[in-house]
């Protein structure tokens, strides 16, 4: 893996926490912007290269329903950790209890429309 991927990996990932906090926030984008010393224009930039980045990710549409056990690894190690990780093609999404559901939503509501 080269380093320009990496580095591409870790800023989508920064962004991804940034619009996870701003979900489980409360606010509005503005308010949550200010808040944090981010533009409003560089928010959605944000928003928009990660919705990019996770259909770029998928490398063809599915087709039909996938079987859950195929799709679905659970974590049993430890309570505070657990989670569920969502696979298909090349994209996985790890879902916990700390995890924000509108956020989610939005997610496989762009991947259902891939």
């Amino acid at each position: 893996m080269n380093t320009s991927l990496v580095a591409k990996q870790y800023k989508l990932n920064e962004w991804a926490m940034s619009i996870t906090d701003y979900k489980n926030s409360g606010l509005s984008v503005t308010e949550w912007c200010n808040k944090k010393g981010v533009t409003k224009s560089a928010y959605y930039y944000r928003l928009k290269k990660l919705r990019e980045a996770c259909i770029e990710s998928i490398d063809s549409p599915v087709s039909g329903p996938i079987p859950l056990s195929k799709i679905v690894d659970v974590n049993p190690e430890s309570e505070v950790d657990n989670y569920i990780t969502i696979t298909c093609n090349k994209l996985s999404i790890h879902v916990s209890n700390f995890s924000s559901m509108p956020l989610l939503e939005s997610v496989l509501k762009v991947i259902s429309n891939v």
